[in-house]
């Protein structure tokens, strides 16, 4: 059996499955489905839709598979937790662009670390310039991190974030706070308690 749905013709109707009317309960609609069998697989839906008493409109849809909803139930899910980002800004596979957060107390500047000393915290890698400083860390982490997981200050401050270079870096009340650049790093100086009381508020909710 061959027909006409929607426009589309020589459309092979091997059998009707099923048929439903459903009336709607203020408009006086109706909705006539008839689901019928597609060689690819899917489910071809000729619709007659009308208003009581009025002639009938032909309506053509598809119906995605079993296998083709769950996949793309996979996805979205997937991409819902690609959204939040880590707690913690790392570049180049660590955190600080693998500069070493207890240099920036003990010498008061930025010094690169080294692989031979290093240490997985909080889901990034933090490398030290010496045993001493890893050894530092790894007793009181959160006393030498960066505030923010190491991301922009003045960007938390204003809900959202951003990266971060070493060079741009403050001590304020005995914490370390990177952000964007020296440019940046001016704008944020402003206004610090400000600051900091803002990106507090917004962290870590920021990072959704």
């Amino acid at each position: 059996m061959s027909g006409n749905c929607g426009g589309i013709s020589n459309v092979r109707i091997p059998r009707i499955s099923w048929r439903k009317r459903i009336a709607g309960a203020s408009a006086g609609l109706e909705f006539a489905e008839e689901r019928t069998a597609a060689a690819s697989g899917l489910w071809i839906f000729c619709g007659l839709s009308h208003y009581t008493g009025a002639s009938a409109k032909a309506e053509t849809q598809m119906k995605l598979t079993r296998r083709t909803f769950i996949g793309l139930a996979a996805l979205a899910a997937a991409s819902s937790a690609l959204a939040a980002q880590p707690q913690v800004f790392s570049n180049s596979g660590a955190a600080i662009n693998g500069y070493d957060a207890v240099a920036y107390f003990t010498e008061r500047m930025p010094v690169r670390g080294r692989d031979e000393h290093s240490f997985e915290w909080n889901g990034a890698l933090w490398k030290f310039k010496n045993a001493e400083n890893l050894e530092l860390f790894t007793a009181d982490p959160e006393a030498y991190a960066p505030q923010y997981g190491g991301y922009c200050a003045w960007a938390v401050a204003r809900n959202y974030t951003a990266s971060t270079d070493p060079d741009a870096w403050s001590i304020f009340n005995g914490k370390l706070y990177l952000n964007y650049s020296v440019r940046v790093r001016r704008q944020w100086s402003q206004d610090i308690p400000g600051n900091i009381a803002a990106g507090d508020a917004n962290w870590p909710g920021v990072l959704q």
